[in-house]
């Protein structure tokens, strides 16, 4: 089995990121419910950045695709924590981050993410993949957010 089987099993259909929005905005026009769970890569490349901010008192590129997408198709946004119970057992918490995501600024829904992250990962730090390189451009941050 591929990994796109065992994702499709279940009725989840991937887009490559080039595809999201058209998929989306298809999804509206045709009266379809969807719920998008939106995956990004550990840290954005520096070209294709728009906003960096603190990720553990260190500058680092952030993603910003949710929160443009939420603000363009009034979507909830909704982060999950998995904590871990005992080896096997793992309970999902969802938080709500908003329910109206055009009342707010620029980069404010990141900003809740962005410390919804660092607060779950102080919680359970062994369950961060650590491996990820968040911090692999902390030399590279333009002038305009220093």
């Amino acid at each position: 089995k591929t990994v796109k089987d065992s994702r499709t099993k279940f009725g989840f259909i991937g887009y490559k990121t080039t595809e999201t929005i058209k998929s989306i905005s298809r999804n509206f026009d045709e009266g379809i419910q969807g719920l998008y769970l939106l995956l990004s890569d550990q840290s954005p490349q520096v070209h294709k950045t728009y906003y960096w901010s603190e990720f553990f008192d260190i500058k680092v590129p952030i993603h910003t695709g949710a929160e443009m997408l939420s603000k363009k198709f009034d979507l909830v946004v909704i982060n999950y924590i998995t904590k871990k119970i005992k080896r096997g057992y793992y309970e999902t918490e969802f938080q709500l981050i908003t329910d109206t995501p055009k009342t707010f600024k620029d980069y404010q829904i990141t900003d809740a993410y962005t410390t919804l992250t660092e607060d779950n990962i102080k919680v359970q730090p062994e369950l961060y993949l650590w491996s990820h390189r968040r911090f692999k451009h902390r030399d590279k941050v333009p002038t305009e957010f220093q």
